[in-house]
C-alpha cells in the first residue's frame, strides 16, 4: 500500500510485511539564471529571509521558546529554533538564495530542526520495540532505500562534528526511529554537512537570549 501525502518519505514495516511508503521533494535544484534585483527593490537578508518565511513578518524578533507547557505546545515548532539555529539557518538562506537553490529546502529542514528543539525532551524511539500494530506485531520505521543510504554517508562520512548544524539534530533526524516523517531533504543535508571546513554558510549573528 502506498500513501502520499506530505514531503517526507519513510517505510514502515510489521511482521505481515506491509509496507507504507511517503515521497518526498525532488532533488536541490538550482536555477540556471539570476535576476538582479530592480533598482530600489528591497532585497531580504538571509536572516530577513528567515523571519519572513518561517514567522510572516521582518519588523520583530520573536522570543525564543524553551519549555514546552500548555501555552507554547500550540506554537509552531519554529519558536523553539535557539538563536544560534536562527543564525545558522539565516546563512543557508542567503546562500541558497545566491545559489538559486529552492528556499522550500531550508524552510523544510528549519521546521524538522525546530521539532527536534521542541519535542527531544519528550521524544521517544518508535523503533525501541514498544509500538504495535492492531494484530500485535511489534512496528518497525526505516527509510525508504534512498534516504537510508544518504543517512549512512552522513553518519559515517567524518563531518558531524565539523557541521554548522547541530549534530545531536543530526543524529536525530537521520534516525528513522525518531524522524520517519522528516521534511528535510537528505541530500540537501547532505550538501550542507559536507561543507564542513569551508565556512560556505556564513552566520548572520544575532545576540542571545
Amino acid at each position: 500500500m502506498i500513501i502520499t501525502t506530505s514531503t517526507a518519505k519513510y517505510t514502515q514495516t510489521q511482521s505481515t510485511s506491509e509496507d507504507i511508503s511517503k515521497t518526498t521533494l525532488p532533488q536541490p535544484v538550482q536555477t540556471s539564471a539570476k535576476t538582479p534585483a530592480a533598482s530600489g527593490q528591497t532585497t531580504l537578508s538571509g536572516m530577513g529571509l528567515l523571519m519572513s518565511r518561517l514567522f510572516g513578518n521582518t519588523d520583530s524578533t520573536p522570543p525564543v521558546q524553551t519549555q514546552l507547557t500548555k501555552d507554547t505546545m500550540s506554537m509552531s515548532s519554529v519558536n523553539f529554533l535557539t538563536n544560534n539555529d536562527r543564525n545558522t539557518l539565516a546563512g543557508l538562506y542567503a546562500q541558497a538564495k545566491q545559489q538559486g537553490t529552492d528556499l522550500r529546502y531550508v524552510d523544510d529542514l528549519a521546521r524538522d530542526l525546530g521539532d527536534y528543539r521542541m519535542f527531544n525532551g519528550v521524544m521517544a524511539n518508535l523503533n525501541d520495540g514498544n509500538m504495535y500494530d492492531n494484530g500485535g506485531h511489534v512496528l518497525t520505521y526505516k527509510f525508504i532505500a534512498e534516504d537510508e543510504a544518504t543517512a549512512s554517508r552522513i553518519l559515517n562520512g567524518g563531518n558531524l562534528s565539523g557541521s554548522v548544524l547541530d549534530e545531536g539534530f543530526l543524529r536525530y533526524e537521520l534516525d528513522p526511529g525518531y524522524s520517519p516523517t522528516h521534511s528535510a531533504n537528505f541530500t540537501f543535508i547532505e550538501s550542507i554537512v559536507n561543507q564542513s571546513g569551508k565556512n560556505a554558510a556564513g552566520k548572520e549573528q544575532i545576540s542571545d537570549a
